[in-house]
């Protein structure tokens, strides 16, 4: 006998609401169990070895499955692709170029470039437990009944960039750290975009993990623990301009294609 489905009523009167709530909420728990048992570990470790890697794994996949098993059976998971993958094609070799901006302006300011263990990590934990938080738990919510692309990308996007606000408690500067909440928001807004246009969350985790890699790797961008450097300069705003750019290109190119991003949030939610 097939049990009885779970009502979400909360979920169904007030899912921006609830999105916010689950974003922030699913952050906050993923870092704290991906940090506790790393930091732990090492404690009885002759050699320092980070081991945040896999207990990031560890918390995401769980978050994940509660999310599945709490929503079960009417949500199809976090995998299921989209079958207009030109569409998304389009999209990543933007966001491609866009990242190519990375590389002009360290040839343009004669910065180095060194790829380091810990911008990996940090860049690696960022883009998991970031996306899992803001995109995969966030857009979800607000894509069950009805359906609101606009609120779904633009809302997550929203919380997704004033959490960066948080670098100034951590000795960014607040002109600059304000100018990241900026340019993360549009970032954010093309993360969203290749989740809502693909269905499978692990496209915008890798694109974002590669994006915080190179943004880590470069001097003078961010310390490799992820906190931004230097002031608010004029050469700062220029080059944070490709981000405005490719998030109004990418919310443009999804409302472009809202007809077959609701077919395929169809498939992903089955509401009776």
């Amino acid at each position: 006998m097939e049990g009885k489905k779970r009502k979400h009523v909360i979920t169904d009167k007030v899912p921006v609401l609830l999105a916010i709530i689950y974003g922030i909420v699913v952050l906050i728990i993923t870092q704290i169990a991906a940090f506790i048992p790393t930091y732990i570990t090492n404690i009885f470790l002759p050699v320092q070895v980070s081991f945040n890697p896999i207990f990031v794994i560890i918390s995401a996949v769980v978050a994940l499955l509660i999310f599945v098993l709490w929503y079960k059976p009417e949500f199809a998971g976090f995998i299921k692709t989209s079958e207009y993958k030109l569409n998304l094609w389009i999209l990543l070799i933007a966001y491609a170029l866009y990242l190519g901006t990375s590389f002009i302006q360290m040839a343009v300011e004669h910065s180095s470039f060194k790829v380091t263990l810990v911008a990996v990590c940090t860049a690696f934990g960022a883009g998991v437990l970031e996306e899992v938080a803001f995109r995969a738990y966030m857009i979800p919510i607000m894509m069950r009944k009805k359906k609101d692309i606009v609120a779904a990308i633009l809302v997550s996007s929203i919380v997704f960039s004033l959490v960066h606000g948080a670098n100034a408690l951590f000795g960014a500067d607040p002109l600059r750290t304000l100018l990241q909440v900026a340019a993360t928001f549009f970032i954010g807004i093309a993360l969203g975009a290749m989740y809502l246009m693909s269905g499978n969350i692990l496209i915008p985790i890798a694109v974002h993990f590669i994006h915080d890699v190179i943004a880590l790797s470069i001097q003078g961008i961010a310390t490799e623990d992820g906190i931004v450097e230097g002031g608010l300069t004029l050469s700062s705003v220029l080059w944070d301009i490709p981000a405005l750019i490719i998030g109004v290109f990418a919310l443009i190119y999804v409302l472009k294609n809202k007809e077959d991003i609701i077919k395929l949030w169809e498939k992903k939610w089955t509401l009776e």
